[in-house]
């Protein structure tokens, strides 16, 4: 398959509506798109309201890549995975994947579906440059 903003989009729209029911009991904080063109690799995780963890070491949340596209869990997001090593072979720049998979999470379909789960009243969703250890969020949540 070809790398595309709407393929990226519907990875992210079928990941979310297929597990609303299981985080409905679960108040959510932050979520956090993992991107890692380098590995094949996306991870959705989140980050809990009652979570003792620290807000900024996300592979010691309790839902850390909680799509484990690797596992059977998010086909979906296995496939874009492979298409983002594709394309990162051509230009080792993340910037531009990141931009693409901010835009795709915060489109209305894709806002539109994680409003379902229960989210804290400071809620937001981050895309972070895995390339930078103090790197600026790129995904601005708009509710």
């Amino acid at each position: 398959m070809i790398y595309c903003i709407e393929k990226i989009e519907n990875a992210f729209l079928e990941y979310f509506e297929k597990n609303v029911l299981d985080l409905l009991d679960r108040k959510i904080k932050l979520i956090d798109i993992g991107i890692f063109p380098w590995h094949s690799r996306v991870e959705i995780s989140f980050y809990l309201s009652d979570e003792k963890s620290a807000i900024d070491d996300v592979a010691a949340w309790k839902l850390y890549d909680h799509g484990s596209m690797y596992e059977g869990g998010w086909d979906s997001g296995l496939a874009i995975a492979k298409d983002l090593e594709a394309e990162w072979k051509k230009d080792n720049d993340i910037l531009p994947f990141i931009f693409d998979f901010s835009s795709a999470i915060t489109s209305s379909k894709v806002r539109g579906s994680i409003k379902k789960y229960n989210l804290d009243e400071d809620f937001s969703l981050q895309i972070l440059n895995p390339d930078s250890i103090d790197s600026k969020n790129y995904c601005e949540w708009l509710p």
